[in-house]
């Protein structure tokens, strides 16, 4: 070992540029010689074990997508700022999907979390997982719950409730504990599909006893669509926070509010209130039937707008929401703001009507809003109505202030650039490119990215 030893030092030695030490190999081919005897002790005697936390690595999966082409991967990675929102990434990911392609798994894998990701991307997930997506995924049932990734047991048991009501419920109560709470939340919020008197004792079972408060919120949300009114001290609660007024002088209304003397401590009590309580609950405190309340329910407050928004959509009727909605829309309030809040409970077919109510309004502020409500890559007659705004007017305006000033300004149309790089077909993104070219940006400027990544996927486009 002594010569081992000997020749290991040696060869650091020369690695480090010094001569190696005396030995009883003298001379440079002596030297030469115990060097090449100790490289070769290096690669025979000092080979690395396998750990014991070495795992094997599943195949590759077989993709469902083309991978984006290789003169786009570095636009789409300038894209994948670590300041990007959650929301923001699930766009681009959607967009690209809807594009025909996915991303390359050098540039991005999906989180384990793929809710909000387009289901192609499970199979990744699972290879980056180091799960075995060869082997075909077992049916959903009570001996193979553990068994299935998380995306995959959401998908199947969201079909389960839809094919079988009452068998998907009987399961979740079997295994809903064995799961965390965020994605046991949205298993009981499946529960809307065929939701059903039969679903009440499960419900108030989670009520009363499940650990997470998010869990209960949704519990109650749905039995208050069952007609199941529950404690109503919260209700009463709430309604000792506001008052009923008088509006209008020739055209006389009724208004509901907060009261106008309430300390922060009673404003920030009443909103919490509000998540809390149904809105057969609070009607009832407040002795009015649930439509004369959202007849007469503040429009002009955001917050309180807001606050009972969120109530509707969580515990009213289609009819109920749509009936507020065409109040906030007749009061010129309306926003992607507030659409966001109910798109879940409303159809497609009507999600795009309101949508393109507001558009022809004018009520555009916030294209984030927009691109949650309507999602990516939006269709020719849509995105001729947004090119349309005032809002994208105010984005080519500022455009023209960058043209003269300079880069200094251009972090300002970041944001708005983004979301239009996803919201736009191919064709109007090289039209507003082509615009901010002619104001005096230059076409390869960083700040147009989202434009040309979306010219440069042009197609086919995915219904």
């Amino acid at each position: 070992m002594d010569d081992l030893s000997r020749f290991e030092t040696a060869k650091l030695r020369w690695m480090s540029g010094g001569d190696a030490p005396a030995t009883a190999l003298s001379g440079t081919d002596g030297q030469l010689c115990e060097l090449a005897l100790a490289g070769q002790f290096r690669q025979t005697c000092l080979r690395p074990s396998l750990p014991d936390t070495a795992r094997h690595v599943p195949a590759y999966p077989k993709l469902a997508l083309p991978l984006l082409a290789e003169d786009l991967r570095p636009i789409f990675r300038s894209l994948l700022s670590p300041a990007q929102s959650r929301e923001y990434m699930t766009a681009l990911i959607r967009f690209m999907a809807a594009r025909g392609v996915m991303a390359h798994p050098f540039d991005w894998l999906p989180p384990r979390d793929t809710d909000g990701y387009p289901d192609i991307y499970v199979p990744l997930a699972k290879w980056y997982a180091s799960e075995d997506v060869e082997s075909a995924s077992p049916d959903l049932s009570a001996e193979t719950w553990t068994d299935l990734f998380p995306a995959e047991r959401r998908l199947a048991f969201q079909d389960l409730r839809r094919d079988d009501p009452d068998a998907a419920r009987d399961l979740l109560d079997a295994k809903a504990a064995t799961v965390p709470a965020e994605e046991r939340t949205r298993l009981v919020s499946l529960l809307a599909t065929n939701l059903a008197a039969a679903d009440q004792a499960y419900l108030e079972q989670l009520v009363a006893s499940d650990r997470s408060g998010k869990v209960k919120t949704v519990a109650r949300q749905l039995l208050a669509r069952l007609g199941v009114e529950g404690e109503t001290a919260e209700a009463d609660e709430l309604a000792a926070f506001l008052q009923t007024s008088k509006t209008g002088l020739l055209r006389r209304g009724t208004r509901i509010g907060l009261r106008p003397k309430l300390n922060p401590v009673q404003r920030r009590r009443a909103f919490a209130l509000m998540e809390s309580v149904s809105l057969v609950q609070l009607a009832r405190a407040m002795d009015q039937p649930p439509d004369s309340l959202i007849a007469a329910w503040d429009v002009e407050e955001h917050a309180l707008t807001t606050a009972f928004l969120e109530c509707l959509a969580g515990t009213g009727t289609e009819d109920q929401i749509l009936a507020y909605w065409a109040r906030l829309f007749a009061a010129k309030s309306a926003g992607f703001v507030y659409l966001d809040q109910i798109k879940a409970r409303l159809s497609s077919d009507k999600l795009r009507d309101l949508s393109g109510d507001l558009l022809r309004q004018g009520q555009l502020s916030n294209l984030t809003a927009l691109l949650a409500v309507t999602g990516p890559d939006l269709d020719a007659a849509f995105a001729d109505a947004l090119v349309r705004t005032d809002h994208v007017r105010a984005i080519l305006d500022k455009a023209a202030e960058i043209g003269a000033a300079g880069s200094a300004h251009h972090a300002s149309l970041d944001s708005d650039i983004r979301i239009l790089g996803l919201l736009l077909p191919a064709q109007h993104a090289a039209h507003i490119k082509e615009r901010f070219e002619q104001l005096g940006v230059h076409g390869a400027h960083p700040i147009l990215h989202p434009l040309t990544f979306n010219i440069g996927l042009k197609g086919p486009r995915l219904e």
